[in-house]
């Protein structure tokens, strides 16, 4: 049975815990794993196009209680959301980094690249893909080298107030040229609303 982490921040540690003042700590409860129930793999999934319509839905066995460790992300619903183009994304993630995956999670942030700029360092490296700028965006940065590997899958986005929301979902990243791309969220919400 797959199941899904929730509430993780350092995969090494039972509990989180940071030090607050005089030796005291304050500390999460403790992450919980929960079942996967079903799993629906969008039905275009790599056609017509190879990694076109990556996303799928998973549904778990049971609900979640929400706690200051375990919250939900906002879907981008309204359409003024939904087509807008941030400057900059925030990446979380357990990725690859200098000595190996990481156990603790990290954000980085990465600026926007055009999908036309992405196709093109893409193919000057030879590396055969097409960027569909109506399904999928790029981004980029110099941190983006620690990012590679153990992050597909993972949320980006942006902050709007003091709600995070997910407008990405990443897929794949270029380490030496430090770009990833990923499937845009809003392009498929229409389904779900």
């Amino acid at each position: 049975t797959s199941k899904v982490r929730l509430g993780e921040h350092d995969k090494s540690k039972e509990v989180d815990c940071i030090d607050v003042s005089d030796g005291e700590k304050q500390c999460a409860d403790p992450p919980i794993e929960v079942d996967v129930e079903s799993t629906v793999v969008h039905s275009e999934y790599n056609k017509p196009i190879r990694l076109r319509h990556d996303i799928a839905l998973i549904r778990l066995a049971q609900e979640v209680a929400f706690s200051d460790s375990i919250k939900p992300i906002c879907l981008p619903i309204g359409e003024d959301v939904r087509s807008k183009i941030l400057p900059e994304y925030i990446l979380t993630g357990w990725g690859r980094t200098k000595a190996g995956l990481s156990d603790i999670l990290w954000e980085e942030v990465l600026k926007h690249v055009p999908v036309s700029e992405c196709q093109q360092k893409l193919k000057d490296i030879r590396h055969i893909i097409n960027i569909s700028e109506e399904f999928q965006m790029c981004a980029g940065g110099e941190n983006l080298v620690y990012s590679c590997g153990g992050d597909s899958g993972s949320p980006s986005g942006g902050d709007r107030g003091s709600r995070r929301r997910s407008i990405r979902t990443i897929r794949h990243s270029i380490c030496w040229c430090k770009l990833l791309w990923a499937t845009k969220l809003p392009k498929y919400l229409h389904s779900c609303i």
